[in-house]
């Protein structure tokens, strides 16, 4: 079993990584915040109301920081490196389209 804190795209990535390597790892995802749909609220009160939960905004919860991006991934390591081509094929593998592979 390995711990992993954090379900923004390091914790999620490092437990896909984890999973493919090996069937005996068990990794389990520990979250301070909440998931997409219960933050989701949390952040529409944030915004529409003024209302900030503590454990639950824009920086905490599923998805990590990003989940309310304007969704564009930035790297500094170099758009062809492996390890950046792996997590665009990932992306495309779960329902992104295809276009970021080429763009």
């Amino acid at each position: 079993t390995v711990i992993i804190v954090g379900a923004g795209p390091a914790g999620l990535f490092c437990a896909l990584s984890l999973l493919s390597q090996s069937d005996n790892i068990k990794p389990i995802i520990l979250e301070r915040g909440q998931s997409v749909e219960s933050r989701s609220k949390d952040v529409g009160a944030l915004i529409h109301k003024y209302l900030l939960n503590t454990e639950s905004n824009f920086c905490f919860g599923e998805g990590g920081a990003g989940t309310f991006s304007d969704g564009k991934l930035t790297t500094r390591i170099g758009r062809n490196s492996r390890a950046v081509r792996w997590v665009l094929e990932t992306f495309v593998k779960h329902g992104a389209t295809e276009k970021i592979l080429m763009e």
